[in-house]
């Protein structure tokens, strides 16, 4: 069996997927980054999502529902695992295309 070295990974890597693992570090940590900019609170009830255009009345929130396939659910995965116990509604993580075309 012939050994895979970089070059000819990259070759049949077509969507990068060796370097995306390779920056899953970076990317998780310009994701935790962007989550500390986020602020709500649980009294007065909204949340301020992009600048002040549009809020969102946190009490309403009854689900939160991350959509993706393969990768794209990996970090999903690690939210629901780390918030399981401090949530106060449920996590779900839905690998079902009918959600992508939306």
């Amino acid at each position: 069996m012939k050994k895979l070295d970089l070059s000819s990974i990259k070759k049949l890597d077509k969507s990068n997927m060796l370097g995306l693992i390779l920056d899953f570090g970076k990317l998780s940590k310009e994701g935790y980054d962007n989550g500390l900019k986020f602020s709500a609170t649980n009294r007065g009830g909204s949340a301020n999502l992009d600048g002040g255009k549009n809020t969102i009345n946190i009490e309403q929130i009854k689900n939160i529902v991350f959509c993706g396939l393969g990768g794209s659910a990996q970090g999903a995965d690690l939210i629901r695992s780390f918030l399981s116990n401090e949530a106060k509604m449920p996590l779900v993580v839905d690998r079902i295309i009918r959600f992508l075309n939306l």
